[in-house]
């Protein structure tokens, strides 16, 4: 008789007597002591659970994930703020930064956690801040750190892709432009 058998590190894939499920099984790191971690996605059939455990191959391909899954935008971006962009820029500067984030960035996304965070809420942000009657010049500047912060995000693995270099900024406005 013979069987398929993965390759070591390719997951697993098995069927839950107790509920009748197919699960999706792979193990992506180990920790401290030396115990596997893994993550397991539940299925219906044993095809769903196979594409499933694909996707849990191309995530583990792609690297490392948001280590601490529950970090709020704004926490990010006040950490960010406080430890990565004084290396970098002047106390004015920095203190513009937090204080732009605060007042545009952070009521509109902030409660948003990182790794949730999408290209459709930095767009309907960028409307919101429109909306209300700010100046395109405005929101452009608004999401300067927020995408700064974003890139150090990407940087540290904390992400894969910064959501605000989907998003076109809003162009100039004809008036305001240099003559």
């Amino acid at each position: 008789m013979s069987t398929r058998r993965r390759a070591n590190g390719d997951g697993s894939i098995y069927w839950r007597a107790s509920d009748g499920r197919w699960l999706a099984v792979m193990t992506v790191g180990r920790r401290l002591d030396g115990r596997p971690i893994k993550r397991t996605r539940v299925a219906t059939t044993r095809a769903e659970a196979a594409r499933k455990l694909r996707g849990l191959q191309d995530e583990f391909d792609e690297g490392p994930l948001l280590s601490d899954e529950k970090i709020t935008v704004a926490d990010w971006c006040h950490h960010w703020c406080d430890t990565i962009a004084p290396q970098n820029a002047s106390p004015p500067t920095v203190a513009d930064y937090r204080w732009t984030l605060d007042h545009y960035v952070l009521p509109h996304l902030g409660h948003y956690r990182v790794r949730d965070l999408a290209p459709r809420h930095i767009a309907a942000f960028q409307n919101a801040l429109i909306g209300r009657g700010l100046s395109k010049k405005t929101v452009r500047h608004a999401r300067g750190p927020l995408s700064s912060a974003l890139n150090h995000a990407v940087r540290v693995s904390m992400i894969r892709v910064n959501p605000c270099n989907v998003i076109r900024q809003p162009r100039r406005d004809a008036t305001t432009e240099k003559t």
